[in-house]
């Protein structure tokens, strides 16, 4: 990491703009947090639900939720408890376990990314013509990023 010189100046645009994201991820993660809640769920088994699309090796899982691969562990453990997902063994080695969801797993997702973006606070109060261009730029500011969340 490079150094970096304590009296250089930020100009206040990107100041405001620096600030305002940090509400704006602040703002996001409490209305994903408030709708895990709502389905019975902790953040973390919420965005593994979100995850699995298709079945994941609990190794994958544990990267894509950027914890440690004994965390996933539980997480399976209580969604498994709820019926939302079964292990399987991956179909060319049997040594990994994978994560695949159920029928209610999969409308419990549904169901989940429904009601997350129904009333998103962060865009709420958006026209069309707005959530365009903020999506647009969205879109052009995280091109270049390698890190991927998924809702």
């Amino acid at each position: 990491m490079s150094k970096v010189d304590a009296t250089a100046t930020v100009d206040a645009d990107t100041g405001e703009i620096v600030a305002a994201l940090f509400g704006l991820v602040d703002a996001l993660k409490a209305h994903f947090d408030d709708v895990a809640a709502e389905f019975g769920l902790t953040p973390t088994q919420a965005l593994a639900l979100r995850c699995l699309d298709e079945p994941q090796a609990m190794g994958d899982l544990a990267r894509h939720l950027r914890c440690e691969r004994s965390n996933v562990t539980a997480v399976g453990d209580r969604l498994e408890a709820l019926r939302l997902v079964r292990r399987t063994t991956h179909p060319s080695d049997r040594r990994v376990t994978r994560l695949e969801l159920t029928a209610a797993g999969h409308r419990m997702r549904a169901d989940f990314a429904a009601r997350l973006f129904a009333a998103v606070p962060a865009v709420a109060g958006l026209d069309d013509r707005q959530r365009r261009t903020f999506r647009d730029l969205l879109r052009r500011i995280t091109a270049a990023t390698t890190t991927s969340m998924v809702l």
